[in-house]
């Protein structure tokens, strides 16, 4: 009973696996293909929320709630902010004309690239395997940042106390 329950687990998680593919793959053409730019950016951002809901699959939950932080709560709404704010999203993009020598390269590089990654052997493990090879994510990430990545993490820290106090002199009533 616990080996179906198991499979079925797996079945389910397949499933949901390529439903995501799916509802990404459209909504990553969609950013692409789409003539209006603030329909792109709608679309952009459902593709971040898929890519989100793969590191969910991946029990990679804190790179999860990064990504809908950072790239849908903050950079979204920026790129959304500044479709509106700098044209009118009534006139359309220009059309591209279709140019069949890149749809040819960019199909070849999809075939050779999905023939590469179908001989790549990826061992599938369970999340107690995961946890005990990597330990927790946040961990992880925490013990390369203070240990691995000291010095870009302070190079950063100041950067953005940079831009920080940059911001408020530029709000600063005078």
């Amino acid at each position: 009973m616990n080996s179906e329950f198991v499979t079925e687990s797996s079945m389910v998680l397949e499933i949901v696996f390529w439903a995501i593919s799916v509802i990404s793959i459209i909504s990553a053409l969609g950013v692409v293909l789409l003539k209006s730019v603030f329909r792109a950016a709608l679309s952009l951002i459902i593709c971040f929320i898929t890519i989100a809901a793969f590191f969910i699959l991946l029990n990679a939950e804190f790179l999860a709630a990064v990504q809908i932080l950072i790239y849908i709560g903050a950079i979204s709404v920026l790129l959304i902010f500044a479709i509106l704010f700098t044209r009118d999203i009534d006139i359309q993009n220009v059309s591209h004309k279709f140019n069949l020598i890149t749809a040819i390269v960019v199909g070849v590089f999809c075939l050779i690239s999905i023939y590469i990654f179908n001989d790549i052997n990826i061992k599938d493990i369970t999340k107690d395997e995961a946890s005990y090879l990597y330990g927790s994510t946040v961990n992880e990430i925490g013990r390369l940042l203070v240990n691995n990545f000291v010095l870009p993490f302070e190079v950063v820290s100041i950067l953005l106390l940079a831009a920080l106090i940059g911001a408020f002199v530029l709000i600063r009533e005078d």
